[in-house]
């Protein structure tokens, strides 16, 4: 890490954890707001600490792992959590090799876990030319990058990706009509769009699970939505609502991944800490209750 990097968190450190002294007073209840879903783990970091993974997650069902990104310093980091402890066990700060760099790269987002590899969205900071960086999951190693296809790119925002059949989907920021797709075997080279049957607004991360992509939207204060997108059709409907603790909090990245103890959905949330927040489909608790009962 660059003494940079160092000299700032080092000289933010105690605002931060005065922040989230006088913030947590605020800070009100969390949990979904339908029937839906319901919070089973929040693993909390500091947001020091947080700094590695504040924009999105991805997970192979061992470890999740974590995406971040300080813009006005061009840092970048991967972190790699133990999903059963929530504890930190590696990092890659500055992650962002310093040929891409000079070329204007600077805005990591949200990405998937795919075959002992991450694929993450990346935003220059021109929004010229956003790009996929591929880093290996176990060291978590920078291997390579791909651009997005001059045709999709866009206004060039690319808060998100993931990687499903192999084909890689993605969205802009906003105004969101459309879920583009593009043939990682082919050099992302474009597949098409696939329409939506309404506009959704700032959207930051997407997971595929059975047909269906889940997304995760920052459109909202207290509450947050998730919508859900058939792949078939495109038909986009609201999945449910997340209240998220105070009115500052932002909705990050999420991926879908069904764990032993039966939560599916996990989201990075940044409030006044980052926050690992995974969900179980509240069907599945009823059946819990109705078998323990019998």
């Amino acid at each position: 890490m660059s003494d940079l990097i160092l000299a700032f968190k080092k000289s933010i450190s105690w605002i931060l954890v005065l922040v989230s002294m006088i913030g947590s007073a605020f800070t009100g209840t969390i949990d979904a707001i339908s029937d839906k879903i319901e919070m089973v783990e929040n693993y909390v970091f500091s947001l020091d600490l947080g700094f590695s993974l504040g924009q999105g997650i991805a997970t192979d069902g061992e470890y999740f792992y974590g995406f971040g990104a300080i813009k006005p310093i061009s840092y970048n980091g991967l972190c790699k959590i133990d999903a059963d402890t929530g504890r930190i066990v590696d990092r890659n700060e500055m992650c962002i090799p310093l040929e891409l760099m000079k070329k204007g790269y600077c805005h990591l987002g949200d990405g998937c876990y795919l075959d002992g590899k991450l694929y993450v969205a990346c935003e220059d900071r021109k929004f010229k030319a956003p790009a996929i960086l591929i880093y290996d999951a176990e060291t978590l190693d920078y291997l390579d990058y791909m651009l997005i296809p001059e045709e999709v790119k866009g206004d060039g925002h690319l808060p998100w990706c993931t990687i499903s059949d192999g084909i890689l989907y993605f969205t802009p920021f906003d105004d969101v009509t459309q879920i583009f797709m593009l043939d990682v075997a082919d050099d992302l080279s474009c597949l098409g769009a696939l329409p939506l049957n309404q506009t959704l607004q700032h959207v930051q991360g997407g997971d595929v699970y059975e047909g269906i992509l889940y997304l995760t939207s920052d459109d909202g204060k207290r509450e947050k939505p998730i919508y859900t997108v058939d792949l078939a059709d495109g038909d986009t409907q609201l999945y449910c609502m997340r209240k998220m603790g105070n009115k500052f909090s932002e909705a990050e990245g999420m991926t879908v991944y069904p764990f032993a103890d039966g939560t599916l959905f996990h989201f990075v949330d940044v409030t006044l800490s980052v926050h690992i927040r995974s969900y179980k489909v509240i069907e599945d608790v009823v059946e819990d209750i109705l078998q323990q009962a019998a």
